[in-house]
């Protein structure tokens, strides 16, 4: 994808559709790919609201596929529930590994992409 101030325009609508403003806080979950343009569009897209931006990188804690939790995916999990949003640019890799309960709980809302939408992860289709 190209980074261009149209994409940038396009995301950042889709955003403030969602609810995104300049007063939110919003975490943006990103990984180590030799792409990250996703995540740097999101991310450019949430500052151009206004919204204040916290970048989390995965880890390999962070990407255990035993089902077990562990301190660090503890940690992001309570983190992220101080924020408004949480925009998940790894295709759902990390909040699948998250409490997702506890951070639903606290108010906290979970994006991710899907077919090129932004959507709240209790629509993201099958």
């Amino acid at each position: 994808m190209e980074i261009t101030w149209d994409v940038i325009d396009s995301h950042a609508y889709q955003f403030r559709n969602i609810g995104v403003g300049a007063d939110a806080d919003v975490v943006v979950l990103g990984d180590h790919s030799l792409q990250p343009s996703l995540r740097d569009v999101a991310r450019l897209a949430l500052q151009s609201i206004g919204a204040s931006v916290v970048e989390v990188l995965s880890t390999s804690a962070l990407l255990q596929t035993n089902g077990e939790r562990n301190m660090a995916t503890e940690l992001v999990s309570s983190s992220v529930t101080s924020s408004d949003y949480v925009i998940d640019c790894t295709k759902s890799k990390l909040t699948q590994n998250l409490d997702l309960d506890s951070i639903q709980r606290s108010g906290t809302q979970i994006i991710i992409e899907d077919k090129n939408a932004w959507i709240s992860i209790g629509e993201a289709s099958e």
